[in-house]
């Protein structure tokens, strides 16, 4: 450990940056502290709290966790994007709002290439890191309802469309759809409260962050989770349904990746 931060100190002396923001590595982060440089970590999680949730049991575990504890420590700040991993252990915590990015509401173009008639709902269908082999074309054919879908093999059906054919990015895909469902990590919800628009969601049980983003989704958007099952054979539409005809929740303020720039400038000046 101590040469692989003198050796990433020897590598930040040499472009003499005038600050480390790291995303969230905790090798950067000892090597600034070696050198005195002003540094940030950012992330909702870190790799302590990883490391711990699994290893735990590991016999190096004790000293290993707070080799990372103490180099996320020597950072000047470690900002916390919501919805965030709690880390009562860091004094240096600083909480700013979710960071997301923000898509172009291009409804009609979407509507256009994926056939929709007007009055169709259109769902987008992100599944990317789910164990499971997205069986699309086993779906119940849902009148009403228009599919953007991402992942699995080719659907191969005319009231489904792959993301990659929308001629558009993901986040515009996301403004222009009346729901999205996927998993439970950070990006995906929180770009669907940002945008103001309800999710299904498959938890992840295993993660450790899963907890605090799935309280934040549901005290912010309109969303609910549903088993991996139910999005295996398209059981989840009713549950989607339901979840149309609840009442819109306003867009979240993704306030946080200005909060953190502009705290980076305050750091640098």
């Amino acid at each position: 450990w101590d040469a692989r931060v003198a050796r990433a100190a020897d590598a930040l002396r040499a472009t003499s940056p005038g600050l480390v923001l790291s995303d969230v590595p905790y090798l950067p982060l000892a090597a600034a502290a070696e050198l005195g440089i002003p540094a940030v970590g950012f992330c909702s999680l870190n790799w302590a709290d990883v490391y711990a949730h699994y290893l735990a049991a590991r016999p190096e575990a004790g000293d290993t966790i707070a080799q990372i504890r103490a180099a996320y420590a020597a950072a000047t700040a470690f900002v916390v994007p919501a919805p965030g991993m709690p880390m009562p252990w860091l004094e240096t915590v600083r909480n700013v709002g979710p960071c997301a990015a923000r898509g172009v509401d291009r409804r009609d173009e979407l509507a256009g290439r994926c056939g929709a008639a007007p009055g169709d709902r259109l769902v987008m269908v992100a599944v990317g890191g789910l164990p499971w082999q997205a069986g699309y074309a086993d779906w119940p054919v849902t009148p009403g309802f228009r599919w953007i879908v991402q992942g699995g093999e080719a659907p191969g059906r005319r009231d489904m469309m792959r993301l990659s054919d929308a001629g558009m990015p993901a986040i515009d895909v996301i403004a222009s759809v009346d729901a999205v469902v996927g998993k439970l990590g950070y990006s995906l919800p929180v770009e669907a409260a940002c945008h103001g628009k309800p999710m299904l969601y498959v938890p992840r049980p295993d993660w450790p962050e899963t907890p605090y983003v799935s309280a934040w989704m549901e005290s912010h958007a309109a969303a609910a989770g549903i088993c991996v099952e139910s999005l295996r054979d398209g059981g989840f539409v009713g549950a989607l349904e339901t979840l149309l005809a609840m009442p819109r929740r306003a867009p979240v303020d993704a306030t946080g990746a200005g909060e953190t720039a502009d705290m980076i400038l305050d750091l640098l000046q």
